[in-house]
């Protein structure tokens, strides 16, 4: 009885909401559904746009939870937050209507903030802000990824941005029965962005799901992917099945005859319940501030500038040793050999903080890593490897250095060289070495030559 009247006053205000806060899409994919967009205010957004933050409903003091969706590219995590909003706002199966927070189709190019503020008959007791971001490990290359980790570190420090997070959701596809090197490398650049005292909030939600247990979990667990675990051990997960959410509810005349129900209605009862679940454990976690992630953020990207600054030194380094070679002017030598040395002091300090506090390693700056993303690319031959793999050893350069520069071994060949040129050049115009080798050319007559030498220097 208490769940029918929850059910009826949940569908009392998912038909509120469509008649008063939402609007009908025109030419949708299933005529016999019909779509409503949800009416959301732009609250702020950053100068450069690619940060913004969307409200729907009234803001009233309520207790809220903050959720950010990361997944890659083509894994349905859009649809999959749309499924999330049909159930918050009470839709049932049976209703003619469904809802969108978010075009189906459409690219997320920006970060987006959508706060849902909470209204009576919702099926969360909360507020809720969920965080969408662009999908990692597109056709555009590791650059477009990069450009990503920006947005997410100017989003957590702008002011329209957020300060804690209740969950991070992994939106991953159930198929993966193991991770290529890309699919690894999506993995772990989403958590090198975080730190190391988030892992407990991060949590897998499994899309194209069915009745079994996903594949992909035994792939996450053998590539030791920091995440919370459920009782047996697996990732904490839930199942969804993403096609039921806008499916014709329409039954057959077979199934009005037989009483059973369709797949999509099946997949529908799947979702509303790994939704149920989901929530109730997102009541249950722990809100964690993001401050040391957004100092992970800064020492990333504090370490770039250093790297960057690196580079040019070297081939400093390498100019002035061929002059040296040349036997040319060097006045130099010592100025950029203490340059790189103070480049080289500040990087292997930031590597160390953030050894400590980031949950993982930027796969950027391991060279075998990249080696085998590379080798992937090559296998591949997706749509814009060339260009991919370019990048890629582009970013090998710098990974070297990373490299070398937390072995304390960055650089030793060249400075040692760049040394001996200094010191042979240097010892080129001491008058004391000048005086020893005229010592042993003209043999006894030096106590001559030294008094002429001492009277002169």
């Amino acid at each position: 009885m208490e769940i029918d009247q929850s059910n009826r006053k949940a569908s009392n205000v998912a038909h509120d909401i469509k008649d008063n806060w939402s609007r009908k899409i025109e030419g949708g994919s299933n005529k016999d559904l019909p779509i409503f967009k949800l009416q959301l205010d732009e609250t702020s957004q950053n100068s450069e746009g690619f940060c913004r933050r969307s409200t729907f409903g009234k803001n009233i003091v309520n207790k809220y939870k903050t959720i950010m969706m990361i997944g890659a590219t083509g894994a349905g995590k859009t649809t999959l937050i749309n499924n999330m909003i049909n159930y918050i706002l009470g839709v049932q199966w049976e209703d003619d209507f469904r809802f969108v927070l978010i075009d189906e189709g459409k690219q997320t190019s920006e970060i987006t903030a959508y706060q849902i503020n909470h209204m009576d008959g919702f099926q969360v007791p909360y507020s809720l802000t969920i965080v969408d971001t662009p999908g990692f490990g597109d056709t555009r290359g590791i650059s477009h990824d990069q450009k990503i980790t920006k947005q997410i570190q100017e989003f957590f420090s702008h002011p329209g941005g957020i300060d804690h997070i209740d969950a991070v959701c992994f939106v991953v596809h159930a198929s993966l029965a193991c991770l290529t090197p890309t699919q690894k490398y999506i993995f772990d650049s989403f958590l090198s962005i975080f730190g190391n005292d988030i892992a407990e909030n991060i949590l897998m939600m499994v899309t194209f799901a069915d009745g079994k247990k996903p594949p992909v979990l035994e792939a996450i667990k053998v590539s030791e992917v920091p995440c919370s675990k459920d009782q047996s051990g697996d990732p904490l997960h839930f199942k969804f099945n993403n096609s039921a959410v806008f499916a014709s509810n329409n039954k057959s005349a077979e199934d009005e005859k037989t009483g059973y129900e369709n797949f999509e209605q099946v997949f529908w009862k799947l979702g509303f319940s790994s939704m149920k679940k989901f929530f109730t454990s997102l009541n249950k976690m722990e809100t964690k501030s993001l401050f040391l992630t957004r100092k992970v953020l800064e020492e990333r990207q504090k370490l770039e500038v250093l790297v960057k600054k690196l580079q040019p030194q070297i081939n400093e380094i390498e100019k002035t040793r061929a002059a040296l070679e040349q036997q040319k002017e060097h006045g130099q030598v010592m100025d950029v050999q203490d340059i790189v040395a103070s480049l080289i002091e500040q990087s292997q300090k930031l590597l160390e903080q953030l050894q400590e506090s980031a949950l993982k390693p930027d796969p950027l700056s391991t060279p075998d890593y990249i080696d085998l993303m590379i080798e992937s690319e090559k296998q591949e031959c997706k749509p814009g490897f060339q260009d991919r793999i370019q990048s890629l050893q582009e970013a090998r350069k710098k990974a070297e250095i990373i490299s070398k520069v937390s072995t304390g071994e960055v650089l030793q060949e060249v400075l040692e060289e760049y040394t001996t040129e200094t010191r042979k050049n240097q010892a080129a115009y001491d008058p004391r070495l000048l005086f020893n080798q005229l010592k042993n050319y003209v043999g006894e007559k030096a106590t001559v030559v030294g008094k002429i030498y001492n009277a002169f220097v």
